[in-house]
């Protein structure tokens, strides 16, 4: 426990570390962190069905996704961003990095998929906003992505 001189800070400080290590042990959290064995034994199984692709649905927060908010909730979203962007990196969805969104069997890669160049496929989103917003075109791009495959009207 690291100490910071202050009682109520230490304590703080203590309840927060052991948080955060409490969490990180969790079996769904480690499931989503890369390079972890859990994760490494998903990405190795296979899909059933061959020629099956899976399409990343790829956040990332900007102001666009907090543009129509008020004054005070589009700093405070921007705040939190800042202190978000040194855990998960620039580019994140306030849960999870991009980098980390990307991750998924080579088999299964779209048509065209690279994930190399994941910044073509990001969407200005919160992790809770994917199809609540009419900003973050996450329908859109599900609904393109199974045209390919199956007659979907457009409208």
């Amino acid at each position: 426990m690291k100490g910071t001189g202050h009682p109520v800070l230490s304590y703080i400080t203590a309840v927060a570390q052991h948080s955060a290590e409490f969490f990180l042990k969790l079996p769904g959290c480690i499931a989503m962190t890369p390079n972890s064995d859990a994760l490494k034994a998903v990405m190795a199984v296979e899909p059933p069905t061959p020629g099956v692709e899976y399409l990343p649905v790829i956040g990332d927060f900007t102001k666009k996704v907090v543009a129509d908010e008020g004054l005070f909730k589009r700093w405070g979203a921007r705040g939190l961003d800042l202190l978000i962007k040194p855990i998960l990196g620039r580019r994140h969805d306030w849960v999870v990095g991009t980098k980390a969104q990307v991750i998924m069997p080579r088999s299964t890669y779209p048509q065209g998929y690279d994930p190399r160049d994941i910044k073509r496929h990001f969407l200005p989103a919160r992790h809770s906003d994917y199809f609540y917003k009419a900003r973050t075109k996450a329908p859109e791009q599900i609904r393109r992505f199974l045209q390919r495959w199956i007659d979907f009207p457009t409208r």
